[in-house]
C-alpha cells in the first residue's frame, strides 16, 4: 500500500461516489472531503483527489474541483435559467459566433462586488463579461467548473483545436484557427508564441497547431475576430 498520492485529471467510468476512475486509476471518494462542499462528482469533471491506495484503489480522503482546459472570457448573449445554458459570443462583433456553456450546482460563480463575492445565474444578464473555466464531458457539453463575472476587457478562447491550422500562404501570417466552433483570423499584426510564451514565426506555429493542440487566442476588445496574440499550451 502507499501512504498517499495525489492525482488530477477528468473523472471517467463514474458508477458512484465509491467507485469511478481517474486517469485510469479507480478511486473511492466515498468518505472524502469534497471542496467546494457543493461538488457533484460525474464523468467529464476535472478534479485532484489525494489519498492512500489501498489494494489498488485510491481511497480518497480530500477530492477538489480543478478547472478545466477551456479558458472562455468575453461577453454573455443569452442566459437560460432551466437549463443552466449560458451562451457566449466571440467576434467579429458584426456577426457572432456562439458558444454554449453549462452552468451545474459545482460551478463556482464569483463576482467580488457582490455581497459574499458569489452571484446566482438568475443575476446573470445578457451584454455582461464573463470569465469563464470549463472542461468538455463525454457527451461535447462544456461544463464550467468556474464563472466570474467581471468588467469587460480583452476576449479570451482557449480550447483544443478542432481542426488543423489553416495558413493562407507559406511564411505569411495569415490564415485562421477554429476552437468550439469558433473560428478566428490570423494576420500581419498577430503575435504567435509557443508553449514557453516565447514569440516564433508564423511558420513555426501553423506547423505545430494540429487538431486537438490546446492553443489560446486573444482579441483585444472590440474584438474583430482577428487574434492579437495566439499561443501554443501545454
Amino acid at each position: 500500500n502507499v501512504n498517499k498520492v495525489s492525482i488530477e485529471g477528468l473523472i471517467t467510468d463514474f458508477v458512484s461516489n465509491a467507485s469511478f476512475k481517474i486517469q485510469g486509476q479507480d478511486v473511492d471518494a466515498s468518505n472524502a472531503t469534497l471542496t467546494p462542499a457543493s461538488l457533484v462528482l460525474a464523468n467529464g469533471v476535472k478534479v485532484e483527489a489525494e489519498g492512500p491506495i489501498e489494494n489498488g484503489i485510491l481511497k480518497a480522503i480530500t477530492v477538489e474541483q480543478r478547472g478545466g482546459d477551456l479558458k472562455l472570457e468575453t461577453l454573455v448573449q443569452a442566459v437560460d435559467t432551466s437549463t443552466g445554458i449560458v451562451t457566449l459570443e466571440y467576434p467579429p462583433d458584426s456577426a457572432p459566433q456562439l458558444v454554449n456553456v453549462k452552468v451545474t450546482s459545482s460551478t463556482l460563480l464569483k463576482d467580488q462586488s457582490q455581497p459574499g463575492g458569489t452571484f446566482s445565474l438568475g443575476l446573470l444578464l445578457p451584454g455582461e463579461f464573463v470569465e469563464v473555466r470549463a472542461q468538455t464531458d463525454g457527451s461535447g457539453n462544456h461544463i464550467a467548473s468556474e464563472m466570474e463575472r467581471d468588467v469587460e476587457d480583452d476576449r479570451v478562447l482557449q480550447g483544443p483545436l478542432d481542426e488543423n491550422a489553416s495558413q493562407t500562404t507559406p511564411g505569411q501570417p495569415e490564415g485562421s484557427v477554429k476552437i468550439l466552433g469558433v473560428t478566428v483570423n490570423t494576420d500581419a499584426s498577430t503575435q504567435f508564441r509557443d508553449v514557453n510564451d516565447i514569440s516564433i514565426p508564423a511558420d513555426a506555429f501553423f506547423s505545430a497547431a494540429v487538431a486537438g493542440q490546446l492553443v489560446k487566442v486573444k482579441d483585444d476588445e472590440p474584438g474583430d475576430g482577428v487574434a492579437d496574440e495566439i499561443e501554443l499550451e501545454n
